[in-house]
C-alpha cells in the first residue's frame, strides 16, 4: 500500500554555482514525503539512494530548479506610477493582461525609470546542493494523505 512511500529527514546547503553559500538547515532538518513536490526532484531521487549518516553533492540545472531567465518578465515603470519611491529589492503584485497577479521585484533604477523583474531571485541559476540524510522511513498514512 504505502511501503513505497518515503519520509526523508535531511540537512542540505544550498549553493550558487560559484559555491557561494545561499541557504542551509542549520540545527532543523528539513521533513518531506515522498511525492509530494516539496524539494526539486533531482534531491528527491538522491534522497532514495542514500543512507543515513552518508552526504550526496548534487548539481540542480536551472531548468529543474527556479526556470530558466526570462527577459519577457521584465517591465519598465516610471517613477510617476508608484505612490511611493520604491527601493531595489521591493516586491509588488501586478495584475497581468489575463487578470493574473504576478509578483515583481525592483531590480534595477535609472533616471527614474524602475525595472520590475517577474523571475525569481535564482531564475537561471544552476544550484549545487550538499545533503546529508539523517532518516528515511515509510510515510504514515496520515503524512501521505497531507496536502504538504
Amino acid at each position: 500500500m504505502n511501503k513505497n512511500i518515503h519520509a526523508f529527514t535531511f540537512h542540505y546547503k544550498m549553493m550558487d554555482s560559484k559555491g557561494i553559500l545561499i541557504k542551509e538547515t542549520r540545527d532543523k532538518p528539513l521533513k518531506i514525503i515522498e511525492g509530494k513536490r516539496q524539494i526539486f526532484k533531482p534531491l528527491e531521487s538522491s534522497l532514495l539512494n542514500l543512507n543515513p549518516g552518508e552526504i550526496k553533492r548534487i548539481t540542480v540545472k536551472c531548468k529543474e530548479a527556479f526556470g530558466e531567465y526570462n527577459s519577457n518578465l521584465l517591465m519598465q515603470v516610471p517613477e510617476s506610477e508608484f505612490q511611493q519611491r520604491p527601493k531595489i529589492g521591493d516586491l509588488f503584485n501586478i495584475e497581468s493582461e489575463n487578470g493574473k497577479l504576478i509578483k515583481m521585484r525592483v531590480a534595477d533604477e535609472k533616471n527614474g525609470i524602475y525595472i520590475l523583474d517577474g523571475n525569481h531571485q535564482l531564475a537561471g541559476v544552476d544550484l549545487l546542493f550538499e545533503i546529508k540524510l539523517i532518516e528515511r522511513r515509510t510515510a504514515t498514512p496520515i503524512e501521505i494523505k497531507s496536502e504538504k
